[in-house]
């Protein structure tokens, strides 16, 4: 929905920061065939090395909610492709548990060559309530996906992720974690707050 907001505590093991993504709307993007439901995460805190504002692109596709990550801002409000790039799998449309997916997915690639293939598997599971500091949220669904890069290791996956949804209200928390190294934990993510300005005051 168009002017949703959501804050977000980012912990990174060493330090933390705070992060607003504003649902900005559909938008045509350069280099991209069809239009897309654009998400701008921007980063409230110190740097660390993180770009101030990351566009994020939606689109729904073969009975998924998927996302285009390679795109930036060349100006105000015109957003262009850095390169040829299949969308993401991020969760099925109107999920329940027990699904199961994966797919492959370009990224960065130029008329020139370059870029790469990358492969993502996933499924979806059954979640007991979770609590965040925006609430205490009942239904929700566990997201869980892995990044797989071939050209790195071909028999096992470099990241995964662990991802609650709550119904109505989006990513509750999210947990990153190194699947090389025992699945240290890398980043987690947790809601503090939200707000549909659009709907009638759901503001927490």
């Amino acid at each position: 929905m168009k002017g949703a907001r959501w804050r977000y505590k980012l912990d990174l093991v060493v330090t933390s920061t705070e992060i607003e993504v504003v649902a900005k709307g559909d938008s045509s993007i350069e280099g991209l065939e069809q239009s897309a439901f654009v998400m701008d995460e921007r980063n409230l805190g110190q740097a660390f090395g993180m770009a101030p504002v990351g566009p994020t692109a939606y689109v729904a596709a073969d009975g998924f909610l998927c996302r285009y990550t390679g795109l930036d801002y060349t100006r105000a409000d015109h957003l262009r492709m850095l390169g040829a790039e299949d969308p993401a799998r991020v969760i099925p449309l109107g999920a329940v548990p027990g699904a199961e997916w994966t797919n492959e997915t370009r990224i960065l690639e130029q008329p020139e060559g370059g870029g790469g293939l990358i492969k993502w598997t996933g499924r979806t599971k059954r979640s007991e309530p979770i609590s965040v500091p925006a609430g205490t949220f009942s239904d929700v669904i566990l997201v869980e996906t892995e990044y797989w890069d071939p050209s790195v290791d071909s028999d096992g996956p470099l990241i995964a992720y662990q991802d609650w949804y709550g119904r109505g209200v989006g990513l509750l928390r999210s947990v990153t974690t190194n699947a090389r190294d025992g699945n240290k934990r890398m980043a987690e993510q947790t809601l503090t707050s939200y707000e549909f300005p659009a709907l009638e005051a759901s503001a927490h």
